[in-house]
């Protein structure tokens, strides 16, 4: 008796068993397939046709299957393809009792996956031709074979052979959403230059590749090209659509393309002379403007296709003028719906409900569908009976309304237009992926759990480079049981399995691990800024080190990126390239630039010479630019030229045509001896002569991990050496001299902490160096651990700017603080009585200055001299415990909960993990019953203190409704606040461009904390709520200006 398994090899033989009834469309997959299989086992599957005289017992030995014996008539594995309806091999094999299909008969899009070892046989069953197109590719992915395997040239692991078990039986699920797919948009200069120069156009050819592409990933809906092509024209002629049709793939056109007619039709055809007219105006030119939709349904609507409805101006325009009213646009699109839905009738099926119509409720046309107090929409209304309502997010990734229970009751169901890419205001983001995927998990389970659950699209812009969040969308939706809010970390969990699927036989287990979590950093830097709204002051010089914390952490993944892709096999290092090299070390790179733009410009607005290094720095940065980007067009003999020609640089508005490079300046050293003495985390600097200010305030409130650390900085402006000295006035405070410019605070800390140990008693120099991974050294300067001793150093041109590091020995103030308490309370108790000598003597440390300015200002001030020939700075450092707190939304004390819950999102948030109320209900909680989650914070004086609450920039799913944000301090009455101004427009307002430009939103107030621990509750009133971040700090400091805020407690 044969085993429960199958062996495919080359040495066994295997057959595709091929049917002249089939569907065209499935044996074109089929033979797809078969190239699968021969580049994993290096066989190409032979083509075993049935003939009238081939009888299936000849197939399939069925005298043995029924007698338990194995074997068919050849030794071969026999691979049987067929569609329920479509197979007279399946009609045979059910009839005869051999096969059940009652598992999928009725059902859309699901596959049996059936090992039938005693016949050597894979017999895949499709419920519908989606359905065995689908299982067909389920064998690929048995095979190793990934869905960029001929998109991306992502070479699958050779193999001898492939074991194939009964375990390996399945039975598909029916696909969560319905209409599954994405839109090609925005394809200027990219998707179009790839087009021309690979096949010569937007034609047949071409969209062969992305048919397949769409088909691996489960998808089965598509919105062509339409800047300049007419899909329905191109094929040439209908062969594009005629092989959509074939190959299962449903058309649709976007939002504004209704009727099958393309958006560029109307242009070519119009004239003063022409059947449709010479305007796009359906008032004026009912009869063209008819005529025109009616052509377009006859020429296309025999295929499968989702049939766009409405009516929007030309070229993505609203469609009447500025003046028009809100009755006036809900009464034209009304007409238009009744003639649209007649032209279906008459030219498509006069059924309406057996025809897939969507109607787009985007930009200006969301409000035709509510209308207002005084005008009623078009919600409800007969003419979108049974038409899909597809809703939009905001083109920046935020959703908009959401259907609410009353809604949800539509028999034609919802969809949602979501965004990789964006063309419009407030700036463009067309280049490479930006899009976060713990965002898009958040936003689109939101949307499934809200009932959208007919259609989803995704605008990926030029397709090419955004691959990967891609392929998470269409996962998404295919099986949003494994995906969706039952796996709130699925995001994350994705790309892990993405890279071990396609990298798995390139890099080491461990390897792989490590190359996802770059991947995932990198999204993430792409995501808090996008790269075309970058600019060299987003992450700020002199704010919580943000800019040098960033630019460490962009090198490290450009370092990360090119080992792998050094590492990576000859057959692969193509793929690398397209799917990650490309856009992470590009995409890093750019990031880099802007930040060297900033600290040129910084430095240089000061006249320090090492401006200059910053400005080379950014010129290296624009030809790394320009170098990478013809790597790319030559990966893979120039198979992907074209996808990475967008603009990416210097945007000032939503379009490219005023894109500047970044501005540097040069510093022309003085004559003589100068320098320069600034605070690297604050704006503030001076000469320290006698017309300048010679004292400068270090606040230490940045609570960087867990120790507190600050910089000052040497900088050279003239031409000869100066030198200088730094000395210190207290043991509260270390200083070090550092040369390393960016070294990161990590290395600065721990080489500090080491060399403590061995010199803190010592008046000493060390050299400080740290062993990296490869062991070659990172020298970061001499470290100078002193006892209140001067130090002596200099600038030159060579060394044009150093730093001095100082640290606040916390252990030891924080004791002394505590005995200062201490003291004053008991004092406070004694002063009613007699003091005993040993009282009296500790006592007396009351006495001094330090301990009087502690009690009176909550902290003493300690200070550092940096002197030097002509002038002198003393830098006075206030060594405030409370200044600044950050604590992690994720980081809670305690929620509290009913029937809901606040989870945490890991990675959802610029910086740290988000918390969201979970599951998504479609209600507004009433405040007794809302969940809470609680977050304590200690502080050693009370006051007043400024809070701010970080959320992500969310739209109210409520179609102008507002989001209420609650909050209470201790045992105070709860605090409303309206996150939306009353004015608040999505798509629209300033309010709303900051917040998708920013990718998050800020709530500020004032609140009272006490002494000691204080509670911060806040309350899920609202699930449009993502917290972030809170942020605590004393109301008369001021905060530094900076991008991502402090880092967390």
């Amino acid at each position: 008796m044969r085993e429960n398994k199958i062996i495919l090899s080359k040495e066994n033989g295997i057959q595709f068993l091929y049917e002249n009834c089939a569907y065209s469309g499935v044996k074109k997959i089929a033979d797809i397939v078969r190239k699968d299989v021969e580049l994993v086992l290096g066989i190409c599957p032979e083509e075993l046709k049935v003939r009238k005289n081939l009888s299936i017992s000849k197939i399939v030995n069925t005298s043995n299957v029924k007698s338990g014996k194995a074997g068919n008539e050849s030794s071969k594995t026999t691979i049987i393809f067929a569609t329920i309806g479509k197979s007279e091999v399946l009609e045979e094999l059910v009839k005869e009792g051999l096969v059940d299909i009652k598992d999928i008969k009725g059902k859309r899009e699901v596959y049996k996956f059936s090992v039938r070892p005693e016949e050597n046989v894979i017999l895949i069953i499709g419920s519908d031709k989606r359905g065995t197109i689908y299982g067909l590719f389920h064998l690929s992915e048995l095979l190793g074979v990934s869905a960029f395997v001929n998109w991306s040239n992502a070479i699958p692991k050779k193999k001898k052979k492939l074991e194939i078990s009964l375990d390996d039986s399945c039975v598909s699920k029916e696909p969560s959403v319905y209409y599954r797919g994405f839109f090609i948009n925005d394809e200027w200069p990219c998707f179009g230059n790839w087009c021309m120069e690979h096949f010569g156009g937007f034609n047949a050819k071409m969209y062969a590749h992305v048919f397949e592409l769409l088909l691996r990933m489960k998808g089965n809906y598509l919105w062509p090209a339409m800047w300049s092509a007419c899909f329905a024209n191109d094929g040439p002629g209908l062969e594009s659509a005629k092989l959509a049709d074939e190959l299962g793939v449903v058309m649709g056109l976007s939002h504004h393309e209704p009727c099958l007619r393309h958006g560029e039709e109307y242009s070519q055809l119009r004239g003063p002379k022409s059947k449709y007219g010479d305007a796009w105006n359906f008032r004026t030119n009912k009869e063209g403007i008819t005529r025109f939709w009616r052509d377009g349904l006859k020429r296309n609507g025999n295929l499968e296709n989702v049939i766009t409805l409405g009516m929007r101006g030309e070229r993505d325009s609203k469609i009447l003028g500025e003046d028009a009213t809100l009755k006036d646009n809900i009464d034209l699109l009304r007409d238009v719906l009744k003639v649209q839905n007649q032209l279906i009738k008459e030219e498509v099926n006069d059924n309406l409900r057996e025809v897939p119509r969507m109607l787009a409720l985007y930009k200006e046309v969301e409000p035709y569908y509510y209308g207002d107090e005084k005008t009623k929409g078009l919600m409800n209304s007969k003419e979108l009976k049974n038409v899909i309502l597809m809703l939009c997010d905001d083109n920046h990734g935020y959703l908009r309304s959401l259907p609410d229970e009353e809604m949800r009751k539509h028999k034609g169901g919802f969809g949602m237009y979501y965004h990789f890419d964006y063309h419009g205001d407030p700036v463009s983001y067309e280049w490479i992926n930006s899009s976060y995927l713990p965002q898009v998990w958040e936003q689109m389970t939101t949307a499934y759990e809200y009932g959208v659950k007919k259609l989803w699209i995704v605008n990926v812009g030029d397709l090419g480079l955004n691959e990967i969040p891609l392929s998470y969308f269409m996962d998404l939706a295919y099986d949003y049981e494994k995906y969706g809010s039952s796996n709130i970390n699925s995001a994350d969990e994705y790309i892990h399995t993405l890279m071990e699927k396609v990298f798995g036989d390139v890099y080491s287990e461990e390897e792989v691990e490590e190359l996802a979590e770059m991947y995932i950093k990198y999204t993430r830097i792409m995501h808090n800024r996008r790269p075309e709204h970058m600019g060299k002051f987003v992450y700020s010089v002199c704010g919580f080190y943000e800019a040098q914390k960033t630019l460490m952490e962009v090198e490290s993944i450009i370092k990360e990126c090119e080992y792998f892709l050094n590492k990576c096999k000859r057959t692969n290092k193509d793929c690398f390239i397209e799917l990650i090299g490309y856009s992470v070390l590009a995409g890093m790179n750019l990031v880099k630039m802007w930040i060297y733009s900033g600290f040129n410009s910084y430095y240089a607005s000061q006249g320090l010479v090492v401006a200059n290094a910053y400005a080379d720095m950014v010129t290296e940065a624009i030809k790394e630019d320009r170098r990478l980007k013809k790597v790319f067009d030559k990966a893979a003999g120039g198979k992907w030229k074209g996808f990475a020609d967008a603009e990416h640089i210097g945007f000032k508005k939503w379009n490219c045509e005023e894109r500047k490079n970044p501005t540097i300046r040069n510093i022309i050293p003085i004559e003589g001896s100068k320098l320069m003495v600034g605070l690297e985390a604050e704006a503030n600097y001076t000469s320290g002569r006698e017309w300048s200010p010679k004292q400068m305030d270090v606040n230490f409130l940045k609570p960087i991990k867990n120790y507190g650390i600050t910089s000052a900085y040497i900088g050279l402006m003239s031409e000869d050496k100066c030198k200088f000295s730094v000395e210190k006035d207290s043991d509260f405070i270390k200083v070090a001299l550092r040369e390393k410019a960016h070294a990161s605070l990590d290395d600065i800390f721990k080489n500090y902490k080491t060399f403590c140990k061995d010199v803190m008693s010592k008046n000493n120099t060390s050299k400080c160096v740290k062993k990296t991974d490869d062991n070659n050294d990172i020298s970061l300067g001499n470290y100078i651990i002193d006892n209140n001793s001067a130090v002596n150093s200099y600038v030159d041109i060579k060394n044009p700017l150093k730093f001095v590091d100082i640290f606040v020995d916390y252990e030891k103030l924080d004791k002394y603080y505590e005995t200062i308490d201490d003291l004053y309370e008991k004092k406070k108790v004694s002063s009613k009585k007699k003091l005993t000598r040993s009282e009296q003597a500790k006592f007396k440390l009351l006495d001094s200055d330090l301990a009087k300015e502690y009690l009176e200002k909550g902290y003493v001030i300690c200070h550092v001299k940096i002197k030097y020939d002509l002038g002198e700075v003393t830098l006075n450092v206030k060594t405030d415990r409370d200044g600044i707190k950050a604590i992690n939304a994720s980081h809670y004390n305690t929620k509290y909960y009913k029937n809901e819950n606040f989870e945490i999102i890991e990675g959802l948030g610029r910086d740290t993990d988000g918390v969201k109320v979970m599951p998504v209900v479609d209600k507004v909680y009433k405040l007794k019953d809302a969940p809470v989650i609680s977050y304590s914070v200690d502080v050693k004086k009370s006051g007043k203190y400024n809070i701010v609450y970080v959320i992500e920039p969310t739209n109210s799913y409520k179609y102008g409704g507002k989001i209420t944000f609650a909050y209470s301090i201790n045992e105070e009455k709860v605090r409303k606040v309206n996150v939306l101004e009353d004015t608040y427009v999505a798509g629209v307002t300033a309010d709303w461009e900051e917040g998708v430009l920013n990718h998050a939103r800020y709530i500020e107030d004032v609140v009272t904390l006490k002494k000691g621990t204080n509670i911060i509750n806040v309350y899920g009133l609202c699930n449009e709520i993502v917290l972030d971040k809170i942020i605590l700090s004393k109301k008369d400091i001021k905060i530094p200006r900076s991008y991502m805020g402090p880092g967390v407690n």
